[in-house]
């Protein structure tokens, strides 16, 4: 085949998807048409209106709309510290025997990390302590592995137990 068929053939071919790809647009932008009058229709019959997106709820009544967050802040700050010493195990857990340079390095950067949040947090007095018992936990595991470059099964085993139990202190906190 010669440079110049080569070129003809690449050219049929994406005037042809071209063509295929501007009328299945043309046909798409007249369902969001359609689909944008439907539910506009029913938002206006529908009184009141609720609806449910991620942490928030959304009330339309009587042409007013409402929003708020139902899951407070509190939660997904918790959630976040709870996921600390579980991102330390998925980033270990096929890794057992001596530590990969790249884990070493990502775990490194890791602890400098959570240090930096540990003297930055500022929770109420009665959620405080858990949050810093999870951190120090992860805290000094990261400073066992990295010192050691080894991940020992044992060891790991007793960073989760100690992980879970806090896990279900921060759940019942964040369930409040």
């Amino acid at each position: 085949m010669t440079w110049n068929n080569h070129l003809l053939i690449i050219f049929i071919f994406t005037s042809i998807i071209s063509i295929y790809s501007d009328e299945l647009s043309d046909l798409n932008k007249k369902f969001i048409s359609t689909y944008d009058h439907a539910r506009d229709y029913l938002i206006s019959i529908t009184n009141p209106l609720i609806i449910c997106n991620g942490d928030n709820v959304i009330i339309i009544h009587r042409g007013k709309r409402y929003q708020e967050q139902v899951i407070p802040k509190l939660y997904h700050d918790l959630k976040s510290i709870s996921h600390m010493p579980f991102k330390i195990y998925l980033t270990v857990m096929f890794n057992l025997g001596t530590l990969s340079d790249d884990n070493y390095t990502e775990l490194k950067q890791y602890l400098q990390d959570i240090r930096s949040i540990r003297n930055s947090i500022q929770f109420p007095i009665d959620i405080q302590q858990t949050q810093y018992d999870i951190i120090d936990l992860s805290i000094e595991y990261l400073e066992t592995i990295l010192k050691t470059k080894f991940i020992d099964q044992t060891q790991l085993n007793e960073f989760c137990q100690q992980a879970r139990h806090l896990f279900s202190v921060n759940i019942d906190l964040a369930a409040r």
